[in-house]
């Protein structure tokens, strides 16, 4: 529920937490069971309680009612053969070979900049919003060389976490040509995920 670029979303994380909290609360009274056990049923009550649409956070986010598994008798669930375990197997195979091909598109655009996201790629340096920035302090801090890309986030040298693509900019030609090129990129020849950096030491100036 919680947006970061939408500060209103904070509240109806506070009103859906207070929600799972009292209905939490009165099943383990009526029930007597811990709230651990009880938990995946509130949980799917909220999921599938239906709002103003008449549809379900669960049809919302997967286009489809949640699957609800039959309850056997005993603990043990029915053995499942050894064709139908094939078949699912197969169908796994075909969907994670579809999800790998659209990575693949994804990436390869990336590196041909034809994604409408951003057109900063390696080796380039940014300037990096400062979000806690003291009085008179420079908004933005850097800058700092581009060492890999996402559609929407970039991984640059000198700071730990991923950086959104809408807190940097571009540094100017002038402090790109003065900046010294400490890191290499090699894209991996076949796989799309793997890249190999390599820190160029410095020349010696003496």
């Amino acid at each position: 529920l919680h947006c970061e670029y939408s500060p209103q979303s904070s509240g109806q994380v506070e009103i859906m937490n207070w929600t799972l909290k009292e209905t939490l609360t009165k099943l383990v009274i009526e029930t007597g069971g811990d709230w651990v056990t009880l938990l995946p049923f509130v949980l799917f009550r909220a999921c599938n309680t239906p709002y103003k649409l008449g549809l379900t956070p669960f049809e919302i986010v997967y286009g489809s009612p949640p699957p609800i598994c039959s309850l056997f008798e005993g603990k043990t669930k029915p053995s499942l053969s050894l064709r139908m375990f094939q078949q699912e197997m197969l169908a796994l195979s075909k969907v994670h070979k579809h999800i790998w091909s659209l990575i693949r598109e994804v990436h390869e655009g990336q590196s041909k900049r034809t994604i409408p996201s951003h057109d900063m790629g390696l080796g380039d340096w940014v300037w990096v919003k400062r979000h806690q920035s003291k009085t008179l302090a420079l908004r933005w801090k850097g800058p700092y060389v581009v060492l890999l890309t996402t559609p929407t986030a970039l991984k640059v040298d000198g700071i730990g976490p991923w950086v959104h693509c809408n807190h940097v900019h571009r540094a100017t030609p002038e402090k790109q040509e003065k900046a010294p090129k400490e890191w290499k990129a090699t894209p991996h020849p076949t796989n799309p995920l793997k890249m190999k950096l390599i820190r160029q030491l410095a020349p010696d100036k003496s």
